[in-house]
């Protein structure tokens, strides 16, 4: 094997091991994301820690791509913000004292990690979640 295609091998090799890493996230859509959107334009909010693993779970429920909507839209609601493992202000004058909590446009309140299929109930996006299901 000469030097030129052993420094190729290796360069495939780097190339393969980034795409593993960074969990081949190329392009194209999430697989929630018409659902994001209409929790979003719902008006619910999601309160949540970075530290609390429920809310992890209620995160991966959407899946990466289709939660950064809720990131985006600002649906989601750090509440402990930069490192902290204590609410921010912001959340306990909302009136959070668990993560996750959702807070729907009605004032009502979800507490814990809930299934799509209540959050999509409660804020009407039923037809959105079946769509990207589908």
């Amino acid at each position: 094997m000469t030097k030129k295609n052993t420094g190729l091998i290796w360069i495939i090799g780097l190339i393969g091991i980034l795409v593993f890493i960074t969990g081949c996230d190329v392009g194209g859509p999430g697989k929630y994301d018409e659902f994001a959107v209409c929790v979003s334009e719902s008006g619910a909010k999601l309160y949540s820690a970075w530290w609390c693993p429920h809310c992890k779970d209620q995160k991966d429920l959407f899946g990466k791509k289709s939660f950064k909507i809720l990131d985006e839209t600002g649906t989601h609601i750090e509440c402990s913000p930069g490192g902290t493992r204590t609410f921010s202000q912001f959340c306990k004058d909302q009136g959070v004292t668990g993560t996750p909590m959702w807070k729907l446009a009605d004032d009502s309140i979800l507490s814990g990690k809930q299934p799509l299929e209540i959050i999509a109930q409660k804020t009407g996006c039923e037809d959105a979640l079946i769509a990207s299901q589908i």
